[in-house]
């Protein structure tokens, strides 16, 4: 046994341990034979470490790479095997909401997305695992390396479906903030960095911290194109208005004072400015004033210049409200009196779910505050491919109910088991997409409660499923199934209005209003096929059992050919 915990303690992984101890910066990784991660030595490094001079190895350049980065992005790009199962039953206002929700593994999801959705978001949020070895939705804890490759493959992805002017928001925390932002400015390129945010999640530090107790996360903000994209102003409060006052009665409304003077000196802003009282002012040493002799003329002369109260101040701008911005710039510092909140978001759900569902909510302010900025218009869509406890989708249906708007959210979240003896499962949620549904519905009631607005509360439920031979041509799929599988196929939204109603003894399914007009029952009537063409579809489409024989449907083919020239028939 001695024997056996010697040849343990001198492995090579224990070496690596060791070198790793004193000098860090060699540690890597690399694939096994058995193709997982693992800690190696780059000994490059080493030999420099070791070494007075130049130590001669590959060729030094700029990049960020891992193993297994070629694998992710040939993940990316292969052809998914799976389809989208929709559940009706398990949908809220089916017929009519614009908003998903996806059960499934986000990178199949992604991939079934790209069709329908390229370049039709105006705003993702994701809050991703952090890999800090806790468990979570996928791995319980991941090296870097796998880590990046699962980040890698999905926002290759996800970018694609970002319009030009879209925004991307990440939750990171400490331990891989930094191989995020290298990673997006890869995807993103370097220019299209928005902006490094610091969020205060917490107030008060944790007193059985190990070393410093982390009271704030980070939030790394990309845009698809940030020339294209216009970035959206915040609403002043109360505090930045009480600064615009009208102590003179200016008819042009309430203004504040500014500095008159630029930080550096320039000759065209050095000259003397005479007060009401016959004082002589001049800029403070090594300044000057922002305007030349002749604009300053010009400011006074429209009353724009004020000397204080009395006259006997110095020269300031009066600053319009009415003619500044209509709202304040963002910084990246976002405070907990701002934004929210870890114990705000926790109070949230749990006034919608008292049972103590989930531990690690974000505010829903946090998410409006984003789409703010972000400028997402009232028709525009919203994804969050993990989703958690669906605090995107609550954020998205407040913000809709303040100013009418019709924004549509697409949620996606892998259902995970929930452990036995959690007060989750005790309450009777088996995953968290039982979770993130019930707090939709939950907060949906509440939302109309509060404010009693008409907006969309509903969701389309839908499922990563695999591809079934049946699917070739079996006559077994529900008329939903093969509606959704239409509009995969042809690129169009997931969440397009599909109506029903009964003519002629068959039932007839009408998508986006009439977009196009399905009916999957066997032998069409005349009759039917005569309102179908009255109606002009961009698009109609039939099962083969439709048609007695093909003589039938080379007839029907040639009716829709010479009276409706505008649509195209698909059989399926």
């Amino acid at each position: 046994m001695n024997k056996l915990a010697m040849a343990a303690k001198h492995s090579a992984q224990a070496s690596i341990a060791r070198i790793g101890q004193w000098f860090p910066h060699v540690l890597t990784e690399k694939l096994a034979d058995n193709g997982k991660i693992k800690q190696a030595i780059d000994f490059d490094l080493l030999k420099q470490e070791l070494s007075d001079v130049i130590v001669d190895g590959a060729m030094e350049r700029y990049q960020f790479n891992w193993p297994g980065k070629k694998q992710a992005l040939l993940q990316a790009s292969l052809p998914t095997s799976s389809t989208l199962r929709p559940d009706k039953a398990g949908s809220v206002d089916w017929a009519k909401t614009r908003n998903l929700y996806i059960e499934g593994d986000n990178l199949e999801a992604l991939k079934l997305l790209q069709h329908s959705y390229w370049n039709r978001i105006k705003l993702i949020y994701i809050d991703p695992p952090y890999n800090t070895g806790k468990q979570y939705v996928f791995n319980d804890q991941f090296f870097h390396s796998e880590w990046l490759s699962m980040m890698y493959a999905r926002l290759k992805l996800a970018r694609q479906l970002l319009r030009e002017d879209g925004v991307m928001f990440i939750s990171i925390d400490d331990h891989e903030q930094a191989n995020l932002q290298k990673l997006l400015e890869e995807l993103f390129g370097p220019s299209n960095f928005v902006a490094h945010i610091v969020w205060q999640k917490k107030y008060a530090p944790a007193n059985d911290a190990k070393t410093v107790s982390a009271t704030h996360e980070h939030i790394l903000m990309f845009a698809k194109n940030i020339e294209a994209w216009q970035p959206g102003l915040l609403p002043r409060g109360e505090k930045q208005l009480a600064a615009f006052r009208n102590p003179d009665d200016d008819p042009r409304g309430p203004w504040r004072a500014s500095d008159l003077s630029a930080r550096t000196y320039s000759p065209r802003g050095d000259y003397p400015i005479i007060g009401p009282t016959g004082e002589r002012f001049y800029p403070p040493p090594g300044r000057a004033w922002i305007v030349s002799e002749q604009r300053y003329k010009e400011l006074l002369a429209d009353g724009r210049i004020t000397f204080g109260r009395n006259g006997t101040g110095r020269p300031m701008q009066k600053r319009f409200l009415s003619e500044v911005k209509a709202g304040i710039t963002p910084d990246t510092w976002w405070s907990r009196e701002k934004v929210g909140d870890n114990k705000s978001a926790r109070y949230e759900l749990k006034e919608l779910m008292p049972e103590n569902v989930f531990d690690t909510p974000k505010p829903s302010t946090l998410i409006t505050y984003m789409m703010n900025i972000a400028n997402v218009g009232p028709d525009d869509i919203v994804l969050d491919f993990f989703s958690g406890s669906a605090t995107t989708a609550h954020a998205v249906m407040r913000l809709n109910a303040e100013d009418d708007g019709r924004r549509a959210y697409i949620m996606v979240q892998l259902p995970e088991q929930i452990k036995p003896q959690s007060h989750a499962w005790q309450a009777g949620f088996h995953t968290i997409c039982d979770i993130g549904k019930e707090r939709i519905r939950r907060a949906a009631l509440k939302i109309k409660a509060d404010t009693g607005a008409d907006i969309d509360y509903g969701y389309r439920l839908l499922r990563v499923a695999a591809i079934e031979k049946k699917e070739a041509g079996s006559q077994d799929e529900l008329p939903e199934e093969l509606l959704i599988q239409m509009l995969l196929e042809l690129g169009l939204e997931l969440s397009l209005s599909i109506e029903e109603s009964e003519l002629h003894g068959k039932r007839l399914y009408y998508v986006a209003g009439g977009l196009f007009i399905a009916c999957f029952a066997k032998h069409l009537p005349q009759k039917l096929i005569e309102h179908i063409i009255m109606k002009q579809p961009q698009l109609a489409v039939f099962r083969e059992h439709a048609f007695i024989d093909a003589d039938e449907r080379a007839y029907v083919e040639a009716m829709f050919k010479s009276r409706a020239a505008v649509t195209r028939l698909i059989v399926l």
